[in-house]
């Protein structure tokens, strides 16, 4: 499996997703969702060319479907870089960091 790391912003936006799940859901519910998040973005990364590419600014970025929330993140020689995660309300903007 190839190293998989988190960018800034993917990192704000774990952050971000489990604070909204605790203000909503309780502290449980976001230990859980936000678990089984990463989980399953780290199970999908020992394949990270089975989802599809969207083309973003130029660059092959590949988009993962993950619950409610969609996981942007490029493949690089030397690692995987999660760029973002995104609810499906939100629209991805630059996802550079």
């Amino acid at each position: 499996m190839p190293k998989v790391e988190y960018s800034e912003r993917a990192r704000a936006n774990i952050k971000d997703i489990g604070r909204y799940t605790i203000l909503n859901w309780g502290a449980y519910q976001a230990d859980e969702y936000v678990s089984s998040l990463l989980e399953r973005i780290e199970k999908a990364m020992e394949w990270p060319q089975g989802a599809p590419v969207v083309m973003f600014g130029g660059e092959d970025v590949r988009k993962l479907v993950v619950g409610h929330h969609v996981a942007y993140y490029s493949i690089e020689p030397d690692r995987v870089l999660i760029r973002a995660i995104l609810h499906f309300s939100q629209l991805p903007d630059r996802l550079r960091d």
